[in-house]
């Protein structure tokens, strides 16, 4: 991933451990109670970004074969899996993957990109410039 879009990239390819993450459950005499925890950072984000994909697509900003990769990698396919079925070559997929979220990074701004994120990060956790460096490195690899 080396575009500007690793925080869109990554809550788009963890959306359902993002989703059940928010949920829990308590039990009270044979009745279950869900919990949903909207206050969660990701998730919040996570609708964000979906909206936002979802307003490109309505928008006709996406062409049928962005559309068709997204889908494809959204239903947790492989690469491999998305080059056989598409006959798209898997590095084309995965930079047009790159390509769309860096443009939904791009529309989000702040902590959507990618030196967003790190300054988030680093304000949140009081990072030193080693620390911010080995996230730096981390993201781009």
């Amino acid at each position: 991933m080396s575009g500007d879009s690793w925080y869109v990239e990554t809550l788009l390819r963890n959306r359902e451990q993002i989703r059940s993450d928010i949920l829990s459950t308590e039990d009270t005499f044979n009745d279950t109670i869900v919990n949903i925890d909207f206050d969660n950072f990701d998730y919040n984000n996570l609708l964000l970004v979906e909206k936002t994909l979802q307003d490109l697509i309505d928008n006709g900003q996406l062409s049928k074969k962005e559309i068709r990769i997204i889908n494809a990698i959204l239903a947790y396919k492989s690469l491999v899996q998305i080059e056989s079925e598409l006959h798209i070559h898997r590095t084309i997929v995965a930079k047009t993957f790159e390509r769309v979220c860096d443009r939904i990074a791009f529309i989000l701004g702040d902590y959507f990109t990618n030196e967003g994120y790190l300054d988030y990060i680093t304000e949140k956790y009081g990072l030193d410039e080693a620390h911010v460096e080995k996230a730096r490195t981390y993201i781009s690899s």
